[in-house]
């Protein structure tokens, strides 16, 4: 009987163990499981989304946990899902980032790439001048 009783509580005690160090040894030892960080962890949360798209985002077809409409568009410009225009756009009447997104792709569409320069934005740059030394 006393041997029971000293099994139960050695048995005990290692579970209790086990049930307080299983979260700490899981959290450092083991990946999260969130395999890609939201689009807004990794433009920053300034409201200025000149920053860099990593691969990962771009694997993930720019999938944004939080769902932000401008941090998902900055992607998909960044990594090409954006179709080209089938005419030549008019930039004059916009600003800021859809500007950008509107000289790069005017850029392309009349392979002039002294347009690039025009571009605020360094990501929507560095694509207009990469796109324009292919054609």
């Amino acid at each position: 009987m006393r041997g029971k009783i000293f099994f139960l509580f050695y048995f005990l005690l290692i579970a209790g163990f086990a049930y307080w160090a299983y979260p700490i040894v899981k959290d450092r030892y083991f990946e999260s499981g969130v395999e890609n960080p939201s689009l807004l962890e990794t433009i920053g949360k300034s409201g200025a989304f000149f920053a860099d798209i990593t691969k990962e985002n771009c694997d993930s077809k720019c999938v944004d946990s939080n769902n932000n409409k401008d941090a998902i568009e900055y992607c998909n410009q960044i990594c090409g899902f954006v179709p080209m225009p089938k005419k030549l756009p008019d930039c004059s009447n916009l600003k800021n980032l859809k500007k950008d997104y509107c000289l790069r792709d005017l850029a392309i569409f009349t392979k002039n790439s002294s347009i690039c320069s025009d571009i605020i934005d360094e990501g929507i740059k560095k694509i207009c001048t990469d796109k324009a030394k292919e054609l």
